[in-house]
């Protein structure tokens, strides 16, 4: 029940896009996909070979030279592999495939396909652990798919999202981004409920501004004398932030 299904939208091109009594968007619908966990974000760095889906690489591209990046959209969420298959299929013969001269789509098949449940032999793992033998790893690696832990959880390497550090962007902000459908400010912060920073289940996920920050984990506190004895020396003859000073009492203080 880890599977779903997504979307990505063109935010270049912006409209009404209505297929069917079924579903709406704001913007053209480029690609339909299946997946688990972050796979949906895979094809924002991917690379190009012989493989790449040329079409859906080139749409990625020119959004990105506008300094934006796909809209990407969890359709359906927590079902069986076989229902996200199903549901691909659905959308993606709903919708229409460009090279089919049926719609916008850059599949270029009718979906359903896929190899999570493929079964790696002993013998197709030593062949590959040989193959890789000295060959470059973790960040070097062609296979490395722009993902690392760091200190407040997952890190995405996305360099286009306007609010990465250093090409990096919390899993669990891009999570909510794409949950929210919109972009979220720097002073905004994205915390896990249960405190636990690899949990990224968007029902775990609170988003709060900067100004509630303080307020929220001192809420239920309880200092104890030694503390309280600490502050009040540390504070004693300040004057209060809310007390206003007047002009003419300046050269007094």
């Amino acid at each position: 029940m880890n599977f779903y299904t997504y979307i990505y939208l063109n935010p270049l091109k912006s409209g009404k896009y209505s297929y069917g009594n079924y579903v709406t968007f704001l913007y053209e619908p480029f690609y339909i996909g299946k997946g688990k966990e972050t796979q949906n974000l895979k094809h924002l760095n991917e690379k190009i070979s012989k493989k790449t889906n040329k079409h859906k690489y080139n749409t990625i591209q020119k959004i990105k030279k506008e300094n934006l990046y796909p809209i990407v959209i969890k359709l359906i969420d927590r079902i069986e592999e076989k229902c996200a298959f199903c549901f691909e299929k659905f959308l993606i013969s709903l919708i229409g495939r460009k090279d089919l001269n049926q719609g916008p789509l850059s599949n270029l098949t009718d979906g359903g396909e896929g190899s999570s449940g493929h079964i790696v032999t002993d013998l197709q793992r030593d062949k590959q652990s040989k193959k890789m033998t000295g060959k470059n790893k973790g960040e070097d690696s062609i296979h490395w798919k722009g993902k690392r832990t760091g200190r407040d959880g997952t890190l995405i390497y996305l360099p286009h999202h306007p609010f990465s550090v250093e090409g990096y962007i919390l899993e669990h902000r891009l999570l909510m981004e794409q949950h929210l459908g919109h972009l979220i400010l720097p002073c905004q912060f994205v915390l896990h409920k249960n405190k636990i920073k690899d949990d990224n289940r968007i029902e775990n996920l609170e988003l709060i501004p900067r100004n509630k920050l303080a307020e929220k984990f001192s809420k239920g506190s309880i200092r104890s004398k030694e503390t309280r004895e600490k502050i009040s020396k540390r504070t004693k003859g300040r004057i209060p932030w809310n007390k206003k000073i007047k002009l003419e009492n300046i050269d007094k203080i």
